[in-house]
């Protein structure tokens, strides 16, 4: 793992916050983001074991618990089904080929921008999108 890790974040900072038996746990910011992964050891050959982007985790419950409006809104955006189950996330869709940490990394801040998209856009007055987008890359 730690060769994949040196060759992913070549020119990148990383940093190894927890080892165990089972589970590497890194730090490292990506597009203003400060991202926490936890790694299972066989990692690339598994797909990481969970993601924090900030305070968020993203799980099924980040991308599905919320109110129908806000679900039936983003249906449109993700026609096909669930963020989670179609991201790199998801051990049916890793490949240790191919896909690095910053894909995996780049999709979910897509699609946890798209989620807080939805909430805000459904919730409050109407925002232009810049504005919009830079109230999703603060929080």
């Amino acid at each position: 793992m730690e060769r994949r890790l040196k060759q992913e974040f070549k020119h990148k900072d990383y940093k190894i916050v927890d080892r165990d038996h089972k589970f590497t746990t890194i730090t490292y910011l990506q597009d203003g983001f400060r991202i926490k992964v936890v790694l299972p050891n066989e990692y690339p050959f598994k797909a990481p074991h969970r993601m924090f982007i900030g305070e968020d985790e993203m799980t099924h419950d980040f991308f599905c618990h919320h109110p129908p409006d806000v679900l039936k809104r983003l249906k449109q955006t993700k026609p096909s089904g669930c963020y989670m189950c179609e991201s790199y996330l998801c051990p049916d869709n890793w490949s240790c080929c191919g896909i690095d940490l910053y894909d995996v990394t780049a999709q979910m801040i897509d699609a946890r921008k798209n989620i807080i998209t939805g909430i805000y856009n459904l919730n409050t007055i109407p925002l232009q999108k810049e504005i919009l987008l830079n109230i999703c890359n603060y929080i």
